[in-house]
């Protein structure tokens, strides 16, 4: 009888200690100039950045980089994440900055920061859940466009995706916690399975055809598609911007490498970020990767 399970290739490392998967790179994960500053005091953005929780059973583990063309070309990180509790859920939030807005970087971390903020769009998501309706984030969107006003710049160099997780604190079924995700544009939700992940939608780069560029960002669209999920014990849920989820429609082994580092807990930040930031040819994008694994 044929073994139909997947073969997946191990990553190899570089000379630098960085992991790549498949052929080498032109470019390498290693920045090799400083990120382009703004005029503004204190809008430095991070080539790197991570944080992690642990709280009501629930363990979160983010990071986000600076992709590899990025770093070449000196250009600041677009990508941004966050995570906030509310009474009854754990919520995070990635947000994907536009590469053609200027500005986009100051979108991304609006839009995450006050998303998982206490007025954020827990109320908006929750109602469409109860009216099988699509979520309206005008509110946040109206508060994005008040801020690119008051920073003197057009909304429509701010413009970012959103994507947002509401967790439940409480079992809801025995062993589940109830998730509800909304979003806006091309980031993703991902759940573990037995040879890698598995997308919460219809995988709009799944297939042989060329990446869409096409993306529905904020502020201009508001309606968010709104998914139910329920995170069992020892599954983790991940969202992630473009630039991973590219990634793990296209590569099994990156994909199970990283399911493997979540299988029997929680991977350190430092773990996580390792593979997140591994070389793998023409896929050279902003990454974040925002996981929370149950139990």
């Amino acid at each position: 009888m044929a073994d139909d399970r997947p073969t997946f290739e191990d990553p190899e490392q570089d000379e630098d200690g960085s992991f790549r998967f498949g052929p080498r790179a032109a470019l390498r994960p290693v920045p090799v100039s400083l990120p382009q500053r703004t005029a503004r005091p204190g809008d430095h953005v991070p080539d790197t950045e991570a944080d992690w929780l642990d709280t009501h059973g629930l363990c979160v583990r983010a990071v986000s980089v600076r992709g590899h063309s990025h770093r070449f070309l000196g250009e600041i990180r677009q990508d941004s994440f966050a995570i906030g509790l509310t009474d009854e859920h754990l919520v995070v939030a990635v947000s994907d900055g536009v590469g053609s807005a200027v500005n986009s970087h100051r979108g991304s971390a609006f839009l995450a920061h006050h998303a998982v903020g206490p007025r954020g769009i827990a109320d908006a998501v929750l109602g469409a859940v109860e009216n099988g309706a699509e979520a309206d984030l005008s509110g946040l969107a109206s508060l994005l466009i008040h801020e690119a006003a008051r920073d003197g710049v057009a909304p429509d160099t701010v413009a970012a995706t959103l994507i947002v997780a509401l967790i439940g604190l409480e079992e809801t079924d025995g062993d589940g916690r109830e998730v509800v995700v909304a979003q806006i544009g091309d980031s993703t939700a991902w759940v573990t399975t037995a040879d890698g992940w598995e997308c919460l939608e219809d995988d709009p780069q799944s297939g042989s055809g060329p990446l869409s560029t096409d993306v529905l960002p904020m502020p201009h669209h508001t309606r968010a598609t709104i998914r139910r999920h329920s995170l069992r014990r020892t599954e983790t849920l991940a969202l992630v911007s473009d630039g991973v989820g590219n990634i793990l429609s296209a590569n099994p082994s990156f994909g199970h490498e990283l399911g493997v580092i979540w299988e029997k807990c929680a991977p350190t930040p430092s773990t996580l970020l390792s593979l997140v930031d591994a070389t793998v040819k023409s896929y050279d994008d902003d990454r974040t990767f925002v996981g929370v694994r149950f139990g």
